[in-house]
């Protein structure tokens, strides 16, 4: 046709328009060729002469679109469903109010879908994708915009993306991040690689490796698989040598530098220096505790697992503890053991001294009688010379009685025996 078509149904083998086409019924070709705009309620081709495939350097509009393939270097607009069996490739941008269904899709532009994305394929947009629904890809997500899901992203392949913010779920094989991840509900993947920040207010799940450059925040807690079941060749690790392992760490504080692949250069960090941890840890505590992070020969720290060394070493301390406790115990059973027999002993000098002022008296008294006596007898009998002997032998006898680990009463009543023998027997 070289003018405007313009029924409530065309029906027929080909359709050449270098106008436009306008349908308000069912359209039903074998080749559609238009320079110009298709607008129809439903679209239905059977394919183009050399195979299946939609060219239109316009704009297509339609309430639904069945094919196998569909090209354009235009937008495409629909209010209802896109479904294609190969692939759709668009230079500007997808729009729809309904659902995506196709083995793949390419845009240069956004694709925004109201609705729900189902591609088989892979899908790649080089600016943003906005889905109110889910987005399902069972083979590859490659975004280098935004995407933005209000429910669900289902990627059984490799997803990268700039900025990820969903309200749903996450699921997917692999997922690497250059920009941030958020979501509320829940991320279930083999593997997480993020250079930015990564929020999640439900729950993180994946089986494989994480990396994440920036901060990771959680309003939930951080869970690690622990369970007897899971474990095999379990081997005690001894309390001393979780000791001697936590005395061994050296705590530093440090900035990362522009090599690091850490966002925040600007934050002070606490922490461990790995290749001191590796080099003061034994096997199999270094294997552990110190794992490589890259490809590169670069290598970092399990932080989680120092845990079971702190509680091994808290323990060993603990015990310590208590033995300096039972030590002190004892040693203070035998302090005041001492100091019952220094008060044992203090009570014997005193009686010692008790009893030498008792002597000093006696020889005091001694000496009156005999000054007496002389004077009666005007000097002839000898007594100052024999109380002299006596004063001396008394005294040697208080000298002993100071000892103070020695019985005074014994060795005084020895004394006084030795003295009566030297008289002739008389003790008196």
């Amino acid at each position: 046709l070289s003018s405007t078509l313009d029924v409530a149904g065309v029906t027929n083998s080909a359709a050449t328009s270098t106008a436009t086409l306008f349908a308000s019924g069912a359209s039903t070709v074998h080749t559609l060729a238009a320079t110009g705009a298709a607008t129809g309620t439903t679209l239905k081709l059977n394919g183009a002469a050399t195979g299946t495939t939609l060219e239109l350097s316009s704009t297509l509009d339609v309430v639904g679109v069945t094919n196998s393939a569909v090209t354009t270097t235009a937008s495409v607009y629909s209010s209802g469903a896109i479904t294609g069996a190969d692939s759709l490739s668009v230079a500007g941008a997808i729009t729809g109010a309904s659902t995506i269904y196709t083995a793949g899709i390419a845009s240069s532009g956004a694709i925004s879908v109201t609705g729900t994305s189902k591609f088989t394929g892979s899908v790649t947009v080089a600016s943003e994708l906005k889905v109110t629904g889910a987005v399902t890809a069972t083979d590859s997500l490659k975004v280098s915009g935004a995407v933005t899901a209000g429910s669900s992203v289902h990627v059984s392949g490799a997803s990268t993306v700039n900025t990820l913010a969903l309200s749903g779920a996450a699921t997917g094989t692999t997922l690497s991040l250059t920009g941030a991840l958020t979501t509320s509900d829940v991320l279930h993947t083999a593997g997480v690689t993020s250079s930015a920040a990564v929020t999640i207010t439900g729950t993180l799940e994946t089986s494989g490796d994480a990396t994440f450059g920036g901060t990771v925040t959680g309003a939930g807690a951080y869970v690690e698989s622990s369970d007897e079941t899971w474990k095999t060749e379990v081997e005690p690790v001894s309390a001393t040598e979780s000791l001697e392992a936590v005395m061994a760490l050296k705590a530093v504080t440090y900035r990362w530098n522009d090599d690091a692949p850490n966002a925040d250069k600007t934050l002070r960090e606490l922490g461990f220096i790995a290749q001191e941890v590796r080099d003061v840890l034994a096997e199999p505590l270094q294997s552990a505790i110190v794992r490589p992070v890259d490809t590169e020969g670069h290598i970092g720290l399990t932080y989680s697992k120092i845990s079971a060394l702190l509680a091994g070493a808290l323990q060993e301390q603990q015990r310590m503890i208590i033995e300096l406790k039972d030590t002190l115990k004892l040693q203070q059973q035998l302090v005041d053991e001492q100091q019952k027999q220094m008060e044992l002993h203090e009570e014997r000098i005193r009686l010692a001294k008790l009893e030498k002022d008792e002597l000093r008296r006696s020889i005091e008294l001694h000496r009156e009688k005999i000054d007496s006596i002389e004077k009666m007898h005007g000097g002839h009998f000898d007594f100052s010379s024999r109380m002299e002997k006596l004063e001396k032998s008394h005294e040697g006898q208080l000298e002993v009685i100071q000892q103070l680990l020695l019985d005074p009463v014994s060795i005084w009543t020895n004394a006084r025996s030795k003295v009566g023998d030297r008289r002739g027997g008389d003790n008196s």
